[in-house]
């Protein structure tokens, strides 16, 4: 398994529809974004959407040069925030919605 396998996503439509891959959807009508793990010890991860609003989603591979470990970032962009997912260890982390985070 590859480390950004060790969470799946699932985003939520306000008509119910759930899409777990590339598809393309609407935008506007994101309600929830979840990030499920497959590694049962790491916490999942619910994005409600009230009161802000959904932008895109991506993922980035990092490398830490000085250690050679490799970190997969899960990435939920908002109009007020980020909201960035570490799947070598379910640890999140939220920024303001311009901030790039670089490892």
């Amino acid at each position: 398994m590859s480390l950004k396998d060790v969470y799946s996503y699932e985003i939520e439509l306000s008509d119910g529809t759930v899409i777990s891959d590339s598809t393309e959807f609407d935008e506007e009508k994101v309600v929830r974004v979840s990030f499920v793990p497959s590694v049962p010890i790491f916490p999942r991860h619910d994005l409600i959407f009230s009161g802000f609003k959904f932008v895109r989603r991506f993922g980035r591979d990092f490398i830490k040069l000085s250690l050679g470990q490799k970190e997969y970032l899960h990435c939920v962009v908002t109009d007020k925030f980020r909201f960035y997912l570490k799947c070598s260890n379910g640890q999140c982390i939220i920024t303001d919605k311009d901030y790039e985070l670089y490892l």
